[in-house]
Order: structure tokens, then sequence, then C-alpha cells
């Protein structure tokens, strides 16, 4: 039901007009919006809410006329979600993992790293084609 679902040929600058949810500054997610609002000349959004936990992201989303950026996979997941048509071309679809400094990493986690790798590779070709070469 938001209200730019409606609205012909919506651009970025549009969502300025509602709050936004944006990740936390520590992010390359959010680096990667700083740099695309500052390449067209736009400010960050002045009404916004930082945050990174997507229960929260969503109940926010549900409730109100906020807008955020969500992995694609968790909107076609969600019947209640729906992406607003904008472009952003320059936004990576970078997922990364954080581990301790000094610890040797245990064959589960080998295990789960190498499984996100395989999956990850499926979903490139998946939205992107199979693999040149």
């Amino acid at each position: 039901g938001h209200p730019l679902l409606e609205a012909p040929d919506v651009t970025l600058t549009d969502t300025l007009d509602f709050p936004w949810i944006l990740p936390v500054e520590q992010t390359a997610l959010r680096q990667e919006l700083g740099a695309l609002f500052a390449e067209r000349g736009l400010a960050l959004p002045a009404d916004r809410v930082e945050c990174t936990s997507i229960l929260t992201m969503r109940a926010l989303l549900l409730q109100t006329d906020m807008v955020a950026l969500l992995p694609e996979l968790v909107l076609r997941a969600d019947e209640h979600l729906a992406a607003l048509p904008v472009e952003l071309p320059s936004v990576g679809r970078t997922v990364g993992t954080t581990e301790a400094a000094h610890r040797t990493r245990t064959p589960a986690l080998q295990a789960l790293l190498h499984h996100l790798d395989h999956e990850a590779a499926l979903l490139r070709e998946t939205l992107c084609g199979p693999p040149e070469g």
C-alpha cells in the first residue's frame, strides 16, 4: 500500500519524500548507498532510522510508508512487501561474514562458508546467467 507503488516513473529523488531505513554506517551497503546518493547529487535522507535487523525493518515497512533497501530474496519470500520500481545499478549484491580475528576456522564454519559460496554461485547463475568462458 505504499503511495509510490502507484506513482509513474518513480526515481530515487521521489523516495526522499518518505522516511528511510538505512543500514548502519559500518556496513558496506551503507557506503554504497552513500556513494549512490552523492553520485546523484542527493543528501542521505534526513528522516531516517538506522537498522540492520530484517525483522525490525519488516515491521517498520508494514506499519509505515518508510523506504528501505532489502535483499531481493527477502522481497520474493514476503507477500506483504513490494519493490519500488527504482533502479539502483551501482548498489552491489555483496554478502559478507564476520569472524573473530584470532580464531581458527572450525570444520563446521569451513563447511558453512563453502556451502554459502556454492549457493551464491547458483544465485549468480540464476540472476545473471552462466559464467562466460
